[in-house]
């Protein structure tokens, strides 16, 4: 892989870098299972001044869950929120007048006011979506009895089956109660059972 990093150091250096490059190398540490390799590069490119893309967040993040290493996962996670990298949570509006809701897919949301946004796990990997939900897990145990976050899984074809199976699992083992919400296909309302400790 060592021809592949120095293409990418030369493609930062004449400033004729692509995004898909890095995914690409990242996504090769990933499979070898290389976690400082990929950290190192993830930290190039944004000491590089470049903002990173949700591809490249994703393919670290990847990484890191390959490598059954959560906590880095979840560290990246937190890095690319601060980043603005993710773009997960998106906008709800009311339709059928007020009586259901629609995800506005291509509309990021402004706040992350759990009233009127939803985070969408519906086109992300397992491990993103995982990340995301422990982060959620996180932060519906450190608000009141009363916090909520909505969560759109899609429309679930065949090829996200194994992933959304995951996700539920996830949900479980993350002591995290998930329902339908009425008059909105496909989306869920997560909370924290009252009688679960925070912390």
């Amino acid at each position: 892989m060592q021809r592949a990093e120095d293409a990418l150091e030369a493609a930062l250096t004449r400033r004729i870098f692509q995004p898909n490059m890095a995914v690409t190398l990242l996504r090769e540490y990933g499979k070898a299972g290389n976690l400082s390799r990929m950290l190192y590069w993830v930290q190039r490119l944004s000491a590089s001044g470049r903002k990173l893309t949700p591809g490249i967040w994703n393919a670290a993040i990847d990484a890191a869950h390959k490598a059954g290493d959560a906590d880095t996962a979840d560290a990246l996670w937190r890095d690319a929120a601060a980043a603005g990298g993710m773009g997960l949570y998106k906008e709800m509006r009311r339709i059928n007048r007020g009586a259901g809701w629609r995800m506005a897919s291509d509309q990021p949301a402004r706040s992350r006011d759990a009233a009127s946004t939803v985070l969408d796990l519906s086109s992300c990997s397992g491990a993103v979506a995982l990340a995301a939900l422990r982060a959620e897990a996180r932060e519906l145990r450190l608000g009141p009895p009363s916090a909520f976050r909505y969560v759109f899984m899609g429309t679930r074809p065949p090829s996200r089956d194994a992933i959304v199976a995951e996700l539920n699992e996830g949900m479980r083992t993350l002591g995290l109660h998930m329902s339908a919400v009425r008059g909105a296909a496909y989306f869920y309302r997560i909370v924290v059972p009252a009688s679960q400790p925070s912390g």
